[in-house]
């Protein structure tokens, strides 16, 4: 499904055409969890724009069913990956901290599943970052503050070991990590490296780019 620029008329039009396919589609057939996943996230993104609490009840029920009937890595990594997205986006708008904790669980199995040749590894494991910092902000654990620090750098040391372009965002949440860390440990050496990254992610993002005001 594309969402032409997110309009509702899009949204609509994209959940319309999943709910079809799901009436026709048998759950046998290959392709079911494939149509689960992507009618799940439609209904994730409509939530976003209509803050209806049920397209965000049933996209995760879509998502969390795709997740136990997937049964290649390819279904697996999809059905998880859109998971992650839709509990984003739930945790976004309502905060809940059951979601918090599936939503780290199921990006750590969408980047296991990520395969590592492919430009948007990074992104993933900085993915997994993201998600063990925002329950490190709610729960003061410190294990998962580390373990957000060490996929952040994993991040990043595969934006240089796979000769990848660098992506500014991956860069700016490796240096968000780090100043966290400092703030817990005192270490100079974070809030050094910490600037670095954050440097380097604005000096590859034009004053002209969407993702500049972001960073």
């Amino acid at each position: 499904f594309l969402y032409a620029d997110g309009r509702r008329g899009d949204l609509d039009q994209a959940v319309a055409y999943g709910e079809a396919a799901l009436k026709i589609v048998p759950s046998c057939n290959p392709k079911y969890v494939e149509v689960l996943s992507t009618l799940g996230l439609a209904l994730a993104e409509r939530y976003s724009a209509s803050n209806d609490e049920n397209d965000i009840d049933t996209s995760l029920a879509h998502l969390r069913a795709s997740t136990s009937l997937a049964r290649t890595s390819r279904d697996r990594y999809l059905s998880y990956r859109c998971l992650s997205d839709a509990l984003f986006v739930s945790i976004d708008h309502r905060g809940r901290v059951d979601d918090l904790k599936e939503w780290v669980a199921s990006t750590r199995i969408a980047a296991e599943l990520f395969p590592p040749d492919n430009s948007d590894f990074s992104v993933a494991l900085s993915g997994c970052g993201n998600s063990l910092l925002a329950q490190f902000q709610e729960s003061g654990r410190t294990e998962d503050l580390e373990d957000a620090v060490d996929y952040q750098r994993r991040a990043r040391d595969e934006l240089s070991h796979a000769k990848l372009p660098d992506h500014p965002v991956v860069l700016v949440s490796f240096s968000a990590a780090l100043q966290f860390h400092f703030e817990q440990s005192g270490r100079v050496e974070d809030i050094d490296e910490a600037i670095e990254a954050l440097e380097h992610g604005l000096g590859l993002c034009p004053a002209t780019s969407n993702n500049y005001a972001i960073l």
